[in-house]
């Protein structure tokens, strides 16, 4: 319990940290190609270390491919998009990443089978301090809101776009969509 609030409190603090920076327009967002199956593999590495639920993947069978982002910022993006997955779902619900590359661009996912977004919510929850109205966390956990909106502010300053999917009662889907850098 003290490991993962350590966890979860340092999380808090590096998510403020960023949103400070940004504001002040000194957030540093690299734009280089990397290794996109390097970033999803640390990032599964500690999820799978921080959290219960069985957290798939197709990264074996994808391809090497490379995109122009920020390594770092990846991970720490899919750390809170599978943060939120655990968070929204049942306990030991199945969580999926899933690695899609097409001619122009690398999309990963994170899939969940929790309790889905309400469609009038779904641009909302991106803004700071939003969290979706209707939906519960799970027992024990907590939100402060701000884990979406630098996901996207993030996910922007690489480039890329944040889309997500979302039934209520079926689950949600995120996707990170980042330019390659081998076309």
């Amino acid at each position: 319990v003290a490991d993962q609030e350590a966890f979860r409190l340092n999380r808090m603090l590096s998510d403020l940290l960023d949103l400070s920076r940004a504001d002040n327009r000194q957030l540093k967002i690299l734009n280089e190609p990397f290794s996109v199956q390097l970033s999803c593999r640390q990032a599964l590495k500690l999820a799978r270390a921080a959290h219960a639920n069985q957290i798939s993947d197709n990264l074996d069978s994808a391809d090497e491919v490379f995109a122009v982002g920020d390594p770092d910022r990846l991970v720490q993006c899919l750390e809170n998009l599978i943060g939120n997955a655990v968070k929204y779902s049942e306990p030991e619900s199945p969580i999926a990443l899933e690695l899609k590359i097409d001619s122009q661009s690398v999309e990963v996912s994170i899939v969940d089978s929790g309790q889905g977004i309400p469609r009038d919510q779904q641009e909302l929850i991106f803004e700071r301090f939003r969290r979706a109205d209707g939906v519960v966390l799970r027992k024990g956990q907590t939100s402060s809101g701000l884990g979406l909106s630098i996901v996207k502010m993030l996910v922007d300053g690489m480039g890329g776009e944040i889309l997500l999917s979302s039934e209520m009662g079926v689950g949600s889907k995120f996707t990170i969509k980042l330019p390659r850098a081998d076309v």
